[in-house]
């Protein structure tokens, strides 16, 4: 089950409702389904993951038209909202690994 990441939405300024969030904010690709989407954002989700099981580690991926368009480790990233999302990223990934 995912679980669903909350907060600001960055493009709209406001407080996303839970339904949105599982629909569209947390996969990503929400262009032409939110109405707040910019229509020259180029980045269409990010992508998070540990480094072998690391979880000090996160890397990045951003995707643009399901291509990766830039990577990195996310707390070298000059990108604050990249950073705090990794952070939530890394928080999720805690809880499942002390539940499993």
């Amino acid at each position: 089950m995912i679980e669903p990441w909350g907060g600001q939405c960055s493009a709209g300024k406001f407080t996303p409702a839970r339904e949105n969030l599982l629909a569209h904010c947390n996969l990503g690709y929400a262009r032409g389904a939110c109405a707040h989407f910019p229509a020259d954002e180029k980045t269409d989700a990010v992508r998070f993951d540990v480094v072998r099981g690391d979880d000090s580690l996160v890397h990045f991926v951003v995707e643009g038209a399901h291509r990766p368009i830039a990577h990195g480790i996310a707390a070298l990233s000059e990108d604050l909202l990249i950073r705090r999302q990794a952070e939530a990223f890394r928080e999720s990934y805690r809880k499942l690994q002390q539940s499993s």
